[in-house]
């Protein structure tokens, strides 16, 4: 624009005609082109910076550690269950249901293995041995495994947490919830007498006493604070004063990290986040505690040390991966590629083709579904082709390799409904 006006005034013969042109140009033109520069580089900048937090804030980060590793006061991770960290048995609790009932819950076990691995274990319906030893007897008992769910859960609640704040869902890498198991003692015939106690309980897993580990505690990066209303004036009445806008503050607990608020028992429309604060806006008017799923931004060190791989669901910024959506139409298969390769676990993972198949051309399918939770109300199951995709993998942990696969083939299965997307590995 300087060019083209420079150009225009050096082309006019007049010089009277020039003087007064420039001075109109220099007095009112440019500082408003000028101003109008400035504000467009804000509004660009504003946007950027949006599309890229939306994006960083709900990354999830998972792990597991022995529950004698783990640190209370991490930087970024927590027991995905707090009760995990005072696994103590309550005998006194455990001997009244054996007394009561044929079939106890004991405790939860962590297999160490791949998921066909722990599959195999718990389709077979197979049963272990077990001692139970009390001050007064010793009894044999038989031992059943079962999908542990309570983490699983915790995954559902997080998809049903985005639905309600509006933020899109991003399938969870976690492969360590879905290898805990369920041990259930079968009890059938046996009474304690009451002054009896138990002492211990020795489970025999036999040859899978190897990778079976019991204390070990799922951790991942959010936490749940019960925040109040900020400031003397909050809850405001809205413009349409049926509603009203309760402002939370967030600045004190980290204005990078990820904030879902819990709509659960809620009179609440819907959230939106500013900088520092989240805002609710609600039928009630009265200020009260709400209840925030924060996800933590994680920091690293070089001293950070995982016993077990730290995974993620992140994606490796770039703009167009964040303006777009879960409803962005895919037609090729490029644009899968570029779906995969997103990801930072990817970078371990290459996919190596996609292709439409009959359900019995996908006997070699290794994945499962993360989002198994997400019921698709409308498409028939028994009607659905299979889109297969292949990869190879380069990832070092051959037990987390279905996992990842499983992980990247159910993102896509969020783009294709109408396929039954699966995985198999060249």
């Amino acid at each position: 624009m300087k060019e083209i006006i420079k150009n225009k005034l050096a082309g006019m013969k007049s010089l009277e005609e020039r003087k007064i042109l420039r001075d109109v140009l220099e007095g009112v033109f440019m500082p408003l082109y000028e101003h109008n520069l400035k504000r467009y580089d804000i509004l660009e900048e504003r946007v950027f910076d949006e599309l890229k937090f939306k994006n960083d804030w709900y990354d999830v980060y998972a792990t597991v550690l022995h529950i004698d590793r783990v640190d209370p006061i991490h930087r970024f991770l927590r027991p995905v269950d707090s009760q995990d960290l005072s696994q103590t048995v309550d005998w006194d609790k455990l001997k009244e249901q054996i007394n009561n009932s044929g079939s106890v819950f004991y405790n939860k076990v962590y297999f160490s293995c791949s998921h066909s691995k722990i599959n195999d274990i718990l389709s077979s319906y197979r049963t272990f041995t077990a001692t139970m030893v009390t001050d007064e007897d010793t009894y044999k008992l038989k031992v059943k495994l079962s999908r542990y769910s309570n983490y699983l859960n915790k995954i559902k609640n997080l998809y049903r947490y985005c639905l309600q704040n509006g933020v899109a869902w991003r399938s969870v890498l976690a492969p360590y919830f879905f290898k805990f198991a369920s041990i259930t003692l079968d009890t059938e015939g046996i009474t304690l007498s009451e002054k009896e106690q138990i002492e211990k309980i020795d489970i025999n897993f036999e040859e899978l006493s190897d990778i079976a580990k019991f204390n070990m505690v799922p951790l991942w990066n959010i936490d749940v604070l019960n925040l109040k209303n900020t400031g003397f004036a909050s809850p405001i009445p809205c413009e349409d004063t049926i509603n009203y806008e309760h402002v939370v503050s967030i600045k004190e607990y980290g204005i990078d990290n990820g904030y879902l608020v819990d709509f659960t028992g809620q009179d609440i429309h819907y959230t939106r986040r500013r900088e520092n604060e989240v805002v609710i806006t609600a039928a009630s008017e009265e200020a009260r505690k709400w209840r925030l799923i924060q996800v933590i931004k994680p920091t690293f060190f070089p001293t950070d040390y995982f016993e077990y791989p730290l995974f993620s669901n992140a994606k490796a910024y770039r703009f167009a991966d964040g303006y777009s959506t879960a409803a962005t139409v895919i037609r090729t298969k490029a644009e899968i590629f570029r779906k995969i390769r997103a990801f930072s676990i990817a970078k371990s993972i290459d996919l190596v083709d996609v292709k439409v198949v009959k359900p019995r051309y996908a006997f070699n399918s290794v994945t499962y579904n993360t989002n198994d939770f997400i019921v698709d109300e409308i498409r028939s199951p028994g009607y659905q082709q299979v889109l297969l995709l292949t990869f190879y993998s380069k990832y070092s942990e051959e037990d987390y390799v279905e996992d990842i696969i499983s992980f990247l083939t159910s993102e896509i299965q969020v783009y294709y409904p109408e396929y039954d997307c699966r995985g198999c590995l060249v």
